[in-house]
């Protein structure tokens, strides 16, 4: 906006970020639970942030993850997660941060510190997910 034209006019520009970009979607066993992945990345616009948004699911046996990351205008938000509901049957667990702070601030690249399945009771809760394209063993490109 105008704003940031006056601004760079008297040499006051904000920096371009590089944010870690890409997106995800992928079903598995909840025995492989523990993912880890790797991602492209994106120059974003002068005053955009990089963001990164995770939702895991799990139904039963399976596990259901949708992950997006890139450049926002949002406002930053400290890095959040929320247990929208716990099992048995099914659990629904999401993680949003936004941040200004430095190059690629958007660095999530695995499950292991989001993500502790509930106990097994032995119940099954729900009808299954349906089968998604699953990732590949260790690290995955985004």
């Amino acid at each position: 906006g105008i704003a940031l034209q006056l601004c760079c006019l008297v040499g006051f520009c904000p920096q371009a970020l590089d944010c870690n970009s890409g997106s995800l979607e992928t079903v598995r066993n909840v025995s492989d639970l523990h993912l880890s992945w790797t991602t492209g990345w994106q120059t974003c616009e002068a005053g955009e942030g990089c963001y990164e948004t995770v939702m895991l699911i799990q139904n039963g046996h399976e596990f259901h993850m949708v992950l997006t990351k890139g450049c926002t205008r949002d406002m930053n938000k400290k890095a959040g997660l929320t247990r929208h509901r716990t099992g048995p049957g099914i659990s629904i667990v999401s993680y949003v941060h936004v941040c200004r702070d430095r190059d690629f601030c958007n660095d999530l690249s695995t499950t292991d510190t989001l993500w502790t399945p509930p106990p097994d009771t032995g119940t099954r809760g729900g009808k299954s997910l349906e089968k998604g394209k699953g990732l590949s063993e260790g690290n995955t490109g985004l």
